[in-house]
C-alpha cells in the first residue's frame, strides 16, 4: 500500500485509466454507440446491438453486462447494455481492437 500511495503512483494510474475510457468513449461515439449514463471515471455504461456484443464475446471480449444478460429469446438487434471499465492496465491497443470488432458487427 506505501508504494500505491507514494510519488502519486495512485493518480497517475487512475488518469492513464480514466484516459483510456475517454478514447473508449470516442470509439465507441464514432461508431454510434448509445451512452446509457455519462462516463464517470473509468467506466462507461453502453447499449448496442446483440449482434455485436455475441461477436464481441466470441472474439474474447470481458466486459459486465448491464443490469442483466441478455434474455435467451433476444433477436441479433436487440438493445444489449453492458458496463465497460478501463483500468491502468488497459493499453491503446486494447481499446481500439474492441471499437474495430465492435463496429465491423455493427
Amino acid at each position: 500500500m506505501d508504494a500505491y500511495l507514494t510519488d502519486g503512483l495512485w493518480m497517475d494510474l487512475a488518469t492513464r485509466a480514466n484516459a483510456m475510457a475517454e478514447r473508449l468513449e470516442a470509439g465507441l461515439v464514432a461508431a454510434g454507440v448509445r451512452m446509457v449514463h455519462p462516463r464517470g471515471g473509468n467506466m462507461l455504461f453502453v447499449e448496442f446491438p446483440l449482434k455485436a456484443h455475441q461477436a464481441l464475446r466470441a472474439a474474447g471480449a470481458v466486459y459486465y453486462d448491464w443490469p442483466a444478460p441478455p434474455p435467451a429469446d433476444a433477436g441479433a438487434d436487440f438493445p444489449h447494455q453492458a458496463r465497460l471499465v478501463a483500468s491502468w492496465s488497459t493499453t491503446e491497443a486494447h481499446v481500439d481492437g474492441f471499437v474495430e470488432r465492435l463496429t465491423a458487427a455493427l
